[in-house]
């Protein structure tokens, strides 16, 4: 488990990007939502060790401190950027020049990845096109076999078989004791994967609870009128889309594109968050 303890980044022009992050991390795929310029990209950097926080400590599975440039933590980690340049021309040279570092790399679960993705390991990367270049990041990535694995925008790039791919080749690359953290916009990619989500606005934490903890206390219903008890309520094209408790007897799908835009509103972010706690 990733644990942050009152994390707090200033970057050198004194904007504030991150302001006391306290939040427990487990296993699992995790999805990370927060508008442009929320401090999606900061906590990333932050938690690949690429940046060190200004106050507060971020621990590991073993309760140590993620020490920046550390071999030990380093080995144990990968961020994959959504811009992430490979210093080889094809997969194949990354495996003998990069996965060595790396004691988890699993060549098996990269061939199956590969495979899923439609690519030669073989294949030069400056000749492929920018979806396929993302496949194959991916797909590499994902074979690392990092405890802790950090991906921007992963579906960027990707057309629809790309996307469906890239949901196979996470499915068959999880286990119990790894966590995926995925930041992206484009939710309805990969949501039926997620364990849990973590929203961050304006560089405060404002969700961090799982799929369970959110379906088993919200429901997220259509109707042609508002519910008097809906925590949260927006218009839509056949009448209203809404955010209602659940007592546990009405199960439904996370909107997530509902839920996001519920929690930047300060009273029914409020709601909601009752609602969870409760």
């Amino acid at each position: 488990m990733i644990k942050l303890y009152d994390i707090s980044y200033k970057y050198p022009s004194g904007t504030l990007a991150l302001d006391g992050i306290t939040a427990d991390i487990q296993p699992g795929i995790h999805l990370l939502m927060g508008e442009n310029g929320a401090g999606k990209t900061t906590l990333l950097h932050l938690l690949a060790t690429l940046l060190t926080p200004t106050t507060g400590v971020i621990t590991d599975e073993n309760g140590q401190p993620m020490q920046r440039h550390a071999p030990s933590v380093l080995s144990q980690l990968f961020f994959l950027g959504d811009d992430l340049q490979w210093p080889a021309k094809s997969i194949d040279e990354l495996v003998n020049s990069h996965a060595r570092f790396y004691p988890s790399f699993n060549p098996e679960l990269l061939a199956a990845n590969l495979d899923v993705m439609g690519i030669k390991s073989n294949e030069y990367l400056d000749s492929l096109s920018l979806g396929k270049r993302k496949r194959a990041s991916v797909a590499y990535a994902l074979a690392l076999g990092t405890p802790l694995l950090l991906l921007d925008e992963p579906a960027n790039g990707l057309d629809i078989p790309g996307k469906i791919s890239l949901q196979k080749a996470l499915m068959q690359s999880a286990d119990e004791g790894r966590t995926i953290i995925v930041s992206t916009h484009t939710v309805w990619d990969l949501e039926r994967l997620f364990d849990s989500v973590i929203m961050i606005s304006q560089g405060h934490l404002m969700l961090n609870h799982s799929i369970g903890q959110i379906a088993d206390r919200l429901a997220f219903i259509s109707s042609a009128e508002p519910q008097p008890d809906a925590l949260y309520i927006e218009e839509e094209a056949m009448g209203f889309r809404q955010i209602v408790p659940n007592d546990g007897s009405l199960y439904t799908d996370i909107n997530y594109p509902a839920l996001f835009t519920a929690m930047l509103n300060p009273t029914t972010a409020s709601l909601i968050l009752n609602q969870l706690t409760d």
